[in-house]
């Protein structure tokens, strides 16, 4: 089929790859890996699989459903860049690679197929001939496998390319590569303190912008918070919501890491940053699965606090895991002082456990319905209460002490955003679970329930029972 580039040729791809290391011409979709995260190849694990909504989105806007020339013929408009050995990419006896590793723009494989798919289902031949013809019109920039530094900068060379086909890097992935970069680099001895020059010298953009000072901010903020607890539970929102929950930019990982820090040593708490990181991410996530909020919410002015006296849902929700782990603790201490002689204070422990991982919340508390759509922007986090949810936790704390009971309602209530406006009253204090617990007239209606939910354990514990097997 001819092409609109120079086809591959084999001789000519051989002379290319062995003199300047990389060859670009018309190839073959059918070439391109379609693994993800598969340690096929070197960059494998620096892609992210695309959400379902992503590839369906994509697929629509650049797998035509109908040809826009006279002849009916589709076509791939980007340059994909692509990588592998030499004697892969140049088989013996001009032969043609048959894996090349792809460095970014993987949801075109992903977007095709998924188009191909719908054809096959539908016996639809002629859309058949047209997808397999665009198969054959993708253009190939084809790099010889070099050092992981040079690599990964091809790779972001490649992703801002495809920054305008909205194929590009989250910022997630950025920060993966130039943490693995510098780290390269310091390695060859190389200085990496002024990082925003270490980018400006390689050309490397961003959301086609140079580096600039909040972005470094953002990348060392980011770098700094990037493990594998973190990047799963954000692969899971980008797959399942999209990137522009979080990572599609920097602003909004940056604040959380920001807030999440100065929260932290505001409860002094030294080295719990990423916990605290972590914990938010997954109340991201269980709020979006369950329906209590959706992608639109997880703006800027939303999660960032103005000032001191407005907080924003970040630091609501930094709150929040502090005021968790002081009931937890508090459950784990009974159950240890109470475990022979009061039972029910070893299961309230066991199911605190649960239901204070937001993850494993959402495994044990079977799904509500969508809570008030017209609820306030700033407070909009959580369901109303059905009988569902009651009859739910009344199974989950059949064997509880009274305290255990209500104390798991408060969890469910909390995560529901029963208590958000009282939950924005102590993100300044150093102990939300002290603060909360004091009489006076500013009582809140969160205090008067977990006052209520302690009262009833602590007479569990100090029971005549339990006092005498002490």
């Amino acid at each position: 089929m001819c092409n609109f580039k120079e086809i591959w040729t084999p001789r000519n791809a051989a002379t290319s790859l062995k003199a300047s290391r990389m060859y670009e011409a018309g190839g073959s979709l059918y070439w391109l890996d379609t693994n993800v995260q598969a340690a096929a190849g070197e960059l494998d694990s620096f892609l992210a699989e695309p959400s379902w909504e992503d590839v369906l989105t994509f697929e629509q806007a650049h797998i035509p459903a109908q040809a826009r020339k006279a002849d009916g013929r589709l076509y791939f408009t980007q340059t994909l860049t692509c990588y592998n050995q030499l004697q892969q990419l140049v088989p013996p006896g001009d032969g043609f690679p048959t894996n090349l590793f792809m460095m970014s723009g993987k949801i075109y494989l992903f977007a095709w197929f998924t188009a191909m798919a719908r054809a096959l289902a539908s016996a639809d031949d002629e859309r058949l001939l047209r997808l397999h013809e665009m198969a054959l019109t993708v253009t190939v920039r084809v790099h010889v496998e070099a050092p992981m530094d040079q690599m990964l900068t091809w790779s972001m060379h490649a992703s801002e390319l495809l920054r305008t086909a909205e194929a590009a890097d989250t910022f997630v992935l950025f920060a993966k590569k130039v943490r693995k970069l510098t780290a390269d680099l310091q390695s060859a001895g190389e200085d990496t303190a002024d990082l925003k020059q270490v980018l400006e010298d390689r050309n490397i953009l961003f959301n086609r912008a140079k580096a600039n000072k909040t972005m470094v901010t953002a990348l060392n903020v980011v770098m700094g918070m990037l493990g594998q607890r973190m990047e799963s539970v954000l692969l899971s929102v980008d797959r399942e919501f999209g990137s522009e929950v979080w990572t599609s930019g920097y602003n909004k990982l940056m604040r959380l890491g920001q807030l999440a820090s100065k929260i932290v040593q505001q409860c002094g708490k030294a080295g719990a940053d990423r916990d605290v990181i972590h914990f938010c991410l997954e109340v991201s996530l269980m709020c979006l699965r369950r329906g209590y909020l959706d992608a639109s919410f997880f703006k800027l002015p939303t999660l960032d606090s103005k000032g001191n006296d407005r907080p924003g849902w970040i630091a609501v929700a930094c709150t929040k895991y502090f005021l968790l782990q002081s009931i937890l603790q508090a459950a784990r201490t009974a159950a240890d002082m109470g475990e022979k002689q009061e039972p029910a204070l070893r299961r309230d422990a066991e199911l605190m456990e649960k239901l204070c991982n937001p993850i494993e919340y959402d495994n044990v508390m079977p799904a509500e319905e969508a809570g008030d759509a017209d609820a306030a922007e700033g407070d909009k986090s959580g369901g109303d209460l059905t009988e569902g949810d009651i009859d739910a936790m009344d199974a989950l704390a059949a064997d509880c002490s009274k305290g255990g009971k209500l104390l798991a309602c408060l969890v469910r209530d909390l995560f529901q955003g029963e208590y958000e406006a009282d939950l924005k009253t102590v993100t300044n204090v150093s102990s939300p679970w002290d603060t909360l617990q004091q009489t006076g007239e500013k009582e809140t209606k969160l205090g008067k329930a977990l006052k209520a939910a302690m009262a009833a354990w602590t007479s569990a514990v100090l029971s005549p029972a339990f006092q005498a097997w002490r």
